[in-house]
């Protein structure tokens, strides 16, 4: 199991160059973004 710096969940995520527009979980790790689920 990988451990973030912080978890985001249940953001609205909104992306329209990915045609994204959802609620997901951002993973953060030091300053990057490590993973969105």
């Amino acid at each position: 199991m990988k451990i973030y710096d912080i978890l985001l969940k249940n953001g609205t995520i909104i992306d329209p160059s990915n045609n994204i527009n959802s609620k997901l979980d951002i993973a953060i790790s030091g300053t990057k973004i490590a993973k969105v689920f």
